[in-house]
């Protein structure tokens, strides 16, 4: 409905003004007469006010665009988290002291708040892996955790390897 009325509006009104102008200065000229130029400037002047809605509507065309696409990339990353994942991340963002590098320079390691920074890579019994990326201000980490399902419904974290800057450092299994 919208996309008709625009049509309506810039394409059919910008054509008719055209030809009553053009129609005008035929029908000046067919009878020997002189265009007056009040004529000209009327068509001149309404020409440029249709110009001016034409660019108008084109950026607020660019504008809704932009928003529209906007909404749409953040409904897909909305969509893409199921509930266990947004659990799993929240129930991780509770527990920064698995994070086995020290803050510097008085800096506290936390894992990041954005939402992208927590990412369930598996949930398969035999291998669940969450990626999580921390920092203090100063220091970058990449880490990589293991979990498990506690027999009271909590879940239970190991960190199995993590990236400073220095390479991968895998930390040994521990006894169980």
């Amino acid at each position: 409905m919208k996309k008709n009325l625009f049509r309506s509006r810039l394409f059919l009104c910008a054509p008719a003004a055209f030809c009553l102008c053009a129609a005008l200065l035929c029908a000046c000229s067919a009878q020997g007469n002189a265009v007056p130029a009040s004529v000209h400037e009327q068509a001149l002047a309404q020409l440029k006010a249709q110009d001016a809605e034409l660019q108008a509507l084109t950026e607020q065309v660019a504008e809704l665009k932009a928003a529209l696409a906007d909404a749409q990339r953040a409904a897909v990353l909305e969509d893409t988290r199921t509930e266990r994942e947004k659990r799993l991340a929240a129930d991780l963002y509770a527990h920064p002291e698995l994070i086995p590098i020290e803050g510097t320079l008085g800096g506290t390691m936390r894992f990041s708040p954005d939402e992208s920074a927590v990412r369930v890579l598996s949930t398969a019994s035999y291998m669940p892996l969450v990626y999580a990326y921390a920092e203090d201000g100063h220091t970058a980490v990449n880490l990589l955790f293991r979990f498990e399902n506690a027999a009271d419904g909590a879940l239970k974290w190991r960190c199995v390897a993590y990236d400073y800057g220095g390479g991968l450092t895998l930390l040994e299994p521990q006894a169980e």
